[in-house]
This record gives structure tokens, sequence and C-alpha cells, in this order.
């Protein structure tokens, strides 16, 4: 992206900072040169400038300055840019509750799809005023049905919320009709999802799965049936949330099936161990690679297999918690002993890093090393010991943490294969060096990154660890340090935004400058 682009883009952030702080008049002025920047850099072809018109008409709206943005948005060429342009400014509009002018800008809208989701946002505006007449109104003049559907479902869910359950219930009939008569399994089976998430945030559990085992694809009907479960295992109704996550899988699909239902099952182990139901969690968590198909590819197998060694350790944490020492520790060495079990490398190598993290995240250093240790794919041992390093420094354990920050270097330095392993393996050490503010070594490790665009990204999240820590001269210093333009254009934009969001006014204007000399 051409520099300048970036330097708008600050410019358009330093404005909406401005206005939100009431200096209106030096707002405008910005507004007046991000306009000429944006669409001086954007002449290049019809689309790059209409998507700039959009970005910068969305970014007026959002600011409230509607009637610019409605001149930016008349101003587009393109139909296709043009109407979703007016749908952004009619999202806007509705936040802020100009329904009547929402609504004006919807309808003005030609392209029937955008013209539908726009109206859906103001269905949804309107819901939170409970403005209920308006909001059926504005439901029922949506021409595309799919859509439709999906408001007619947001209202009845808000309907229920607030207790109105007879005409919640012939809301949801009306949803239910509409997404019955769609045309396409795809469009049918998103808007059977959205029906069944309301449903089953309403409690109405028994309709809630009849939609949701009625969706004819395989991966929305997963989805939905994972929903269900999930908000089951929420109202505690254990039998039930194991009988409908357990039927995720139960019919041919998309592997991607399986991992719906092992998330289902990992939440109702931990919730049913949080109530202190210790043999029902185990039992739960046990059946997680029991219910999987024989064959899986290896990302679902990833999924699973991770999804129960989680399960085991947050079953163990709440033994701990309940002083339940010793039934905690054979879980631990139930979950190391899923860790350890795929055949395929790769996997076990991701399961091992997830356990890792799990051990660290509750300061269990032995065990989290042990594991590390086991990690036979140098790449996620390396990332294991960053993140075990982050988290001793985290706890302030110095000591221990410095001798893993050397294990973790050394570890990425030796990594075989190409020089980009070895790169990458750098990238991820200077992301939790810079997370943990040892700056310094950050700097150093991602000086030694040979691939400049590695090292150029390793730079970039370094500059925001110091924005984060408000080390305003750093971050100035090492976003200017990338050597390709872009990425440096890029990081600056953060740094000038970031001064703009504390009101460092002039300070965000002299970066924004610094930008175009990029």
């Amino acid at each position: 992206m051409d520099v300048r682009q970036y330097q708008a883009e600050a410019l358009i952030d330093l404005a909406q900072a401005l206005d939100r702080a009431t200096y209106h008049s030096q707002a405008q002025s910005v507004w007046q040169e991000a306009d000429w920047i944006f669409f001086s850099v954007n002449r290049v072809s019809p689309i790059s400038q209409a998507e700039a018109q959009r970005t910068f008409a969305k970014a007026l709206a959002q600011a409230g300055h509607w009637r610019q943005a409605k001149e930016v948005a008349a101003s587009i060429q393109d139909d296709a840019y043009r109407a979703w342009t007016l749908q952004s400014i009619a999202k806007a509009l509705a936040k802020a509750s100009h329904w009547q002018e929402a609504e004006q800008v919807a309808r003005s809208i030609t392209d029937s799809s955008r013209q539908a989701l726009a109206l859906r946002s103001l269905v949804k505006a309107l819901i939170k005023s409970h403005q209920w007449g308006e909001t059926e109104r504005i439901a029922r003049s949506i021409r595309d049905v799919a859509h439709q559907a999906v408001a007619f479902s947001h209202i009845a869910a808000a309907l229920t919320r607030g207790g109105d359950e007879s005409q919640a219930q012939s809301i949801r009939k009306i949803a239910e009709q509409a997404a019955s008569s769609i045309d396409g399994t795809m469009s049918q089976a998103e808007v059977l999802w959205n029906l069944t998430t309301v449903l089953a945030q309403s409690r109405q559990w028994a309709e809630a799965e009849r939609i949701a085992t009625s969706i004819k694809d395989s991966s929305y009907r997963a989805m939905a049936l994972h929903r269900v479960a999930v908000t089951l295992t929420k109202a505690h109704l254990w039998q039930e949330a194991e009988r409908v996550a357990t039927s995720i899988a139960n019919s041919a699909g998309h592997p991607w099936v399986f991992a719906w239902q092992a998330w289902a099952l990992r939440e109702l182990a931990t919730a049913l161990a949080s109530t202190q139901q210790w043999q029902e969690a185990e039992r739960v968590a046990a059946s997680l690679r029991d219910t999987a198909p024989q064959s899986l590819p290896s990302y679902t197998e990833t999924i699973a297999l991770e999804s129960q060694v989680l399960a085991f350790h947050q079953i163990a944490l709440a033994l701990t918690r309940n002083r339940a020492k010793s039934q905690a520790q054979r879980l631990w060495q139930q979950a190391e002993k899923v860790g350890y079990s795929s055949a395929t490398p790769a996997t076990q190598a991701q399961v091992l890093y997830a356990l890792t993290v799990a051990f660290a995240k509750n300061q269990q250093w032995k065990r989290a090393r042990n594991v590390a240790l086991a990690i036979a794919d140098g790449h996620w041992q390396a990332r294991a010991f960053c993140h075990l390093a982050m988290a001793m420094t985290k706890a302030d354990c110095r000591s221990q943490a410095q001798s893993t920050w050397q294990e973790a270097e050394t570890l990425v330095v030796s990594l075989d294969g190409k020089a980009s392993v070895r790169d990458w393996g750098c990238y991820f050490l200077v992301a939790a060096l810079a997370e943990v503010q040892s700056w310094q070594e950050a700097e150093r490790v991602a000086a030694s990154i040979e691939s400049a665009s590695i090292r150029d990204l390793a730079l970039q999240r370094f500059t925001l660890s110091l924005i984060k820590a408000h080390q305003w001269q750093e971050a100035e210093r090492i976003a200017t340090s990338i050597s390709d333009s872009s990425s440096r254009a890029r990081a600056l934009h953060s740094v000038a935004s970031a001064f703009a969001k504390t009101r460092q006014w002039q300070e965000a204007e002299r970066i924004i400058r610094l930008i175009s000399l990029s």
C-alpha cells in the first residue's frame, strides 16, 4: 500500500480523536487534509478510488459527519462500492439513534442484499430502544427473505429476554417460515443457524435442537448443535448437553464436524468439574477421543487431543482447589499421556505445546518444562520455551526466567532447515520478550533476523508492545528503523494513532508528517 495512504488513515484517526475531544475546527482542517491525500493517492484505478471513498465516508459517518459522508458516498461511481458505503452510513446512523435518516439512507440503496443488511442494522438498533412496532415494520419491509428471517430471529430473542414469550413465539414462527422458503442450501443453513442461536439463548431447547438438526449443510448443523450443547451446559442441564454434544458427529460431513463436538464436550467436562462432579467430568473428558471416527485429518486430530488434554487439565486444577491433590496428580499424568499418544509428530508437538502453555499459565513450572522438553519438533519446542519464559517473567520468577530465556534462544538458534525457519523462531522470541518489556533483548534478537521481511514484521510487533507500554520515543525509534517503506509507514501510523488517542495532538501531527518521508 502507498505510504501516503497510511498517512491519510493516520490523519483520519487524528480527526476522529479531535472530534471526540470537541476540537471541531481543528478536526475539520485535518479531515480536509486527509480527503486531499486519500483521493490524490487512489486515482490509479476506479476500484482503488472507490475503496478510498468508501473508507473515507465510513470514517466520516463514525465521527457523526453525516452530510459529508453521504456526499462522498454519492460521488462513488462504482455501484457495488456505493451500496456498501451507504450500508455503513445507515448502520452508523442507526447506532446513533437517527432512525428516520438511517431508514432513508437504507432505502436509497439499490443493491437488494446491501439494503437488507442496512435494514437489519436498523432493526437491531431499534430493538435496543424497545421500539417494537417500528422494529417489526422495518423487518417486514425487508425484501430479501434470508435477511428478513434473521431480523425476525433477533426480534424474537429480544422479546424473550424482555419476558414477552407469547409474542416471541409468534415472531419465531414467522422467522422459521421465512427460512424454509429460502432457495439455496448455504443461505438457508446460515439463517437456520442464526435462528438456532436465538432459540438456544432463549432456553427454547427442544425447538433449537429441532431447527439445528434440520440444517442440511453438515458444517452449519455442527455449529448449531454445538451452540445448543454449550447453552445447555451453561444451564447445568448435563445429560441433555452431553446427548446433544455427542450427536454432532453422528452424520457424515466435513472433518471439522468432529471439532465442534470436541469443543462442546470439553466445555461440558470443565463445567462439571467446576461444580465438583469429578467422576462425571472425568468420564466426559475420557470419552472425548473415544467418540471420534477411527481416522481423522491431522488438524482435526490435533483439536480432539488438545481438547481432551485441556479438559483433564481443568479438572485437575479444580481438584487442586478442592485439596484433592492425589486425584489431580493422576489426571495431570493422564493429560500428559494423551499428549504423547499421537503417532503424528506435528499433532503431538502442537498438543504438547498447548499443555505447556496450560501448565505455565498456572505456574506449574516443572511440569511445563518437562512437557516442553518432550516436544520433538524444534519450532514448537522453541515456542513452548518462549511462552514458559514469558510466564515466569510475569510471575516475577526472575532466576528461573533468565535461564529459560537462554534455553529458548539456544533452541531458536539451533533450528534446522531453511534460514526462514530460524528467522520465524526469532520472530516469536522477539514477540515474547517485548510482551514482558525486555526491550534490549527483543531489539538484539530482532537485529539477528536475516530475512528483511520477517525482521520488519518483528519490529512492527515490537513497536506495538512499546506503544502499549507508552514508551513513545522508543516506539518511534523502532518504527523508523524498519527497512521496508510500506511496513515502516504502517508502524508509524500505529504510533500516530496512539498519540491521537492519548490527546498528544502535536506529537501525532509530527509523526504523520514523518510518514510522508518514509
